[in-house]
């Protein structure tokens, strides 16, 4: 059921999604399946960000507080970023910097790369929202250094792409 949900998604087909992501929610819980309701938590989450802030923001913290629970700091990262942009998207910009530094900093320890490369992206998007282009700018070119030096092919593409639209 979660991959179907992610597969509905990915066509948009969200109708489709939200039945298979709820069922496949309902599956994890009552099999005591945590790390696999983490999983389906964040994509929930992810799903949810355009239809649904409330339920976006709820599924996401719960997938967070799973991650710590598990000790899974790669995912934990992951939905710190998915936390800051949401923040970011409901103009909590102070939350939303504080938490994709906090995502920088783990994500330095343990180099992943991804989480460095998205944090600036979080960065960009808040500098970008608040109408600061010379800091949209300095945050957009330091996460497509980031990724262009870890070869980060996704970063590379979605940075390239937000510097194109601020460029222009």
């Amino acid at each position: 059921q979660w991959h179907l949900m992610n597969v509905y998604r990915s066509t948009d087909r969200f109708d489709l999604a939200i039945k298979a992501g709820t069922r496949a929610l309902r599956l994890a819980k009552a099999h005591d399946l945590h790390e696999r309701l983490a999983y389906i938590l964040h994509d929930l989450a992810a799903m949810y960000i355009s239809i649904d802030w409330v339920a976006s923001l709820t599924y996401n913290e719960q997938a967070m507080t799973l991650w710590r629970e598990l000790n899974n700091t790669p995912m934990y990262l992951e939905s710190m970023n998915l936390y800051s942009l949401q923040q970011s998207f409901i103009g909590k910009y102070d939350e939303a910097l504080k938490g994709a530094e906090e995502t920088f900093e783990i994500g330095t320890l343990i180099n992943n790369q991804w989480a460095l490369t998205y944090s600036y992206y979080v960065m960009t998007s808040v500098y970008l929202q608040k109408m600061e282009i010379s800091n949209a700018l300095t945050a957009a070119k330091t996460s497509l250094a980031i990724a262009i030096e870890s070869d980060t092919l996704g970063g590379q593409i979605t940075m390239n792409f937000l510097l194109g639209m601020l460029y222009l």
